[in-house]
């Protein structure tokens, strides 16, 4: 890409990032079966396509369930995905330099991320998620705040293209972050990251997504704070 962009620059950011989670545990087919020999035949099919190990006591078994403390899987090859900065062919880390745009951010997404949920539900959905806080070691970064006024593509509100282009050159030239302008949070600072290199993070906190049936705005709420 020819584009004019700020120099890379050596920094250190502390920004928050939200995963989802599987707390609170759900009843996986209660709508699919009503007596306790068709639990028991559905119980014995996923146990033999899941990587839990029924062996192991119960109490032993809940990290196999989800690594739910890990935010960092997104660099994971299996875990690679479509988004604003990547195409699929490797891995961005999104965090925010605020709380609120890193909330804001996955809050607007989950409605199309989860849609076939959403119009098969009968009640309004919850979804946990959980907050980590991010100290980024000092690192090379590039603010693209300076430039979305000359390129608007950077904060289109669904044409990625150009911003999944920025990434690739990221990983090319072994830039590790980016710093840009939040599009679901006016005035926030969304920072993708590439490489999992100068982070070093933690859990803070759980809260809720809420998705209304009756058409009104997602929000969220707090459920507990360290």
């Amino acid at each position: 890409m020819d584009l004019d962009l700020p120099s890379p620059q050596n920094i250190e950011l502390t920004v928050y990032r939200n995963i989802a989670t599987c707390s609170p545990s759900q009843a996986i087919y209660d709508d699919l079966v009503d007596t306790q020999k068709e639990f028991d035949i559905l119980f014995e099919a996923d146990a033999l396509s899941n990587d839990i190990d029924e062996n192991l006591p119960k109490k032993n078994r809940v990290k196999q369930y989800g690594d739910i403390e890990n935010s960092l899987l997104c660099f994971n090859e299996r875990y690679w995905r479509w988004g604003r900065f990547g195409d699929g062919s490797f891995g961005v880390w999104y965090s925010a330099i605020e709380e609120e745009t890193s909330i804001q951010e996955t809050l607007f997404h989950r409605p199309e991320i989860d849609k076939n949920d959403l119009g098969n539900a009968i009640h309004p959905i919850m979804q946990d998620r959980r907050m980590f806080k991010a100290e980024l070691s000092s690192h090379i970064s590039v603010d693209l705040r300076k430039v979305s006024k000359k390129y608007p593509l950077i904060i289109h509100e669904s044409n990625y293209e150009f911003c999944q282009n920025l990434g690739k050159l990221a990983v090319d030239c072994s830039w590790i972050s980016y710093q840009t302008p939040s599009v679901r949070n006016p005035g926030g600072t969304c920072v993708p990251v590439f490489n999992s290199a100068p982070i070093n993070d933690r859990m803070i906190y759980d809260y809720y997504n809420h998705f209304p049936l009756d058409g009104s705005e997602p929000y969220y709420s707090m459920i507990q704070k360290k």
